[in-house]
């Protein structure tokens, strides 16, 4: 395994735990809060990382094992609303995402890097490989938790908090 890949494993493997610590870092009064009403509150964000990471593991085990069948898209915010994310436990979903990421993780690291050129096609993205989709599964997290932070600093504004 060459160590650019080993490297990729690691952040793939360590992502719940960084989430769990930008979370945690973040005042739970400010989790419902969202900067505007159509963007998620942290709360919600939580929970649509485990929703996606449940999709993810779906789409890895299909990229390893039926190369070339069709990836469908989901409606992350038609989920969000319909599941009402709000609502829902986010000490149960980010043990979801661990537990998620846990066995991709196992499931990938197992492969030969060769398998990582199987590919397939999403109507969203097109064709793509699953080393695509691995890079793009990597920093679906701190994307969130540049989200997650961007809320918190709209919060304090909305507070009257300077710093």
């Amino acid at each position: 395994m060459s160590p650019d890949h080993k490297a990729k494993l690691e952040t793939f493997r360590t992502a719940p735990e960084d989430f769990a610590r930008a979370l945690q870092s973040l005042p739970r009064e400010m989790w419902q809060f969202k900067p505007s009403p159509e963007r998620w509150s942290v709360h919600e964000i939580a929970v649509h990382i485990a929703d996606s990471e449940a999709n993810s593991y779906i789409r890895f085990r299909k990229l390893i094992a039926e190369p070339g069948a069709p990836l469908l898209p989901y409606d992350q915010d038609r989920w969000a609303n319909t599941f009402q994310y709000h609502e829902r436990s986010v000490e149960d979903y980010q043990a979801l995402f661990g537990l998620l990421r846990k066995l991709s993780h196992d499931l990938l690291a197992a492969q030969p890097e060769s398998v990582f050129a199987n590919s397939t096609t999403h109507l969203e993205y097109g064709t793509m490989t699953l080393q695509w989709y691995f890079e793009y599964v990597i920093a679906h997290t701190p994307k969130h938790i540049g989200q997650m932070q961007r809320n918190y600093e709209a919060w304090k504004e909305a507070q009257g908090v300077r710093g």
